[in-house]
């Protein structure tokens, strides 16, 4: 949940999230989303707009203990909800990478349980060697022990994702996390042999990721790419200095305001830097072919070049115009 906001705010946030969550997905790819009980039925919703009803698989409660709290005035809270949604209508789901032991080495303690020629104590150690999916509410996974903390509350345990990663993935798959945190999901699926990408816009999460990796993955921060760590040397200037002294240039203003868009002044982090000619049609990356464009204007442009952008938005600014002169003409 986003602090200070309103659930109608907050899903106004996540749903473009989750449409391109489910648009990067393989066809038989899962997504897993865990929430607490602020908004978890709000989500539940958007997820089967998103998803679809039909593609609901489960929804798993997570189950923990905690410190007793007599002050409270009702139920200690010690579960949270994980919804699982996959692609399609196929799905990857490796049930016997995740059994877990049977109560009493089998099924009901293996009381009267024989099959065939077997003998009860054979087929226990068969069947307790194989053990039983578990359920959809998870008792064993305690919270992250001290080991594993990190500066962020909402830390979850390794065991918790390595069950899911475990589950919905093969070795060499790629695991994506958009809100990775102290990354849990990377420590996760770096053990389990999967590649992955991680997503967080908070400036010290970066700091926090590579320090986790390094403690509980073994993975130094030689090893890993990001995006901000990588600044590319243009001319003289790197992307970063590039953007700042266009951004001052125009006035703080995305370069298309003059064709119709209207996105206003925009903050400095908010401002994308934007190839005059795209580079698949031979654009450079030299300054005098960048300029700064709200994330709107360039996400619209793409790689269609300026001439699409700029006729899209002379077509609206007719549009709007016409809506006035028909509301003076009527007034």
């Amino acid at each position: 949940r986003v602090r200070g906001t309103s659930i109608a705010a907050y899903l106004a946030f996540m749903a473009p999230r989750l449409i391109e969550m489910r648009r990067v997905l393989t066809p038989r790819g899962s997504l897993f989303l865990h929430c607490d009980p602020t908004a978890n039925s709000y989500l539940r919703l958007l997820l089967d707009a998103v998803f679809g009803r039909k593609q609901h698989r489960n929804e798993i409660a997570w189950c923990y203990s905690t410190p007793s709290t007599p002050h409270i005035r009702q139920f200690p809270r010690c579960s949270e909800t994980i919804y699982w949604y996959s692609r399609g209508p196929t799905w990857t789901f490796n049930k016997d990478r995740i059994r877990v032991p049977y109560k009493g080495g089998a099924p009901h303690g293996g009381q009267s349980w024989v099959r065939g020629e077997e003998t009860l104590e054979e087929w226990r150690r068969r069947k307790g060697a194989e053990g039983r999916l578990p359920f959809n509410w998870w008792i064993d996974i305690p919270k992250a022990s001290n080991a594993e903390r990190s500066e962020y509350a909402t830390q979850k345990p390794v065991a918790l994702y390595e069950r899911i990663i475990e589950a919905a993935s093969n070795p060499g798959d790629v695991v994506l996390d958009p809100f990775a945190g102290c990354a849990t999901t990377l420590v996760a699926a770096e053990r389990l042999g999967r590649k992955w990408i991680a997503i967080d816009k908070n400036p010290k999460a970066k700091e926090e990721m590579l320090k986790q990796l390094k403690k509980l993955a073994g993975l130094d921060s030689g090893s890993v790419y990001t995006r901000k760590s990588a600044k590319r040397e243009i001319g003289a200037q790197t992307e970063d200095e590039m953007r700042g002294r266009l951004y001052l240039a125009q006035n703080e203003r995305c370069w298309y305001e003059k064709f119709g868009c209207d996105s206003g002044r925009l903050r400095i982090e908010d401002a994308e830097l934007d190839h005059v000619i795209p580079q698949s049609k031979g654009g450079r990356d030299s300054i005098d072919n960048r300029a700064v464009a709200c994330a709107n204007c360039n996400r619209v442009k793409g790689e269609r070049g300026r001439a699409y952008l700029i006729h899209a938005l002379r077509e609206r600014q007719a549009i709007r115009d016409l809506a006035e002169i028909g509301g003076e003409i009527k007034g």
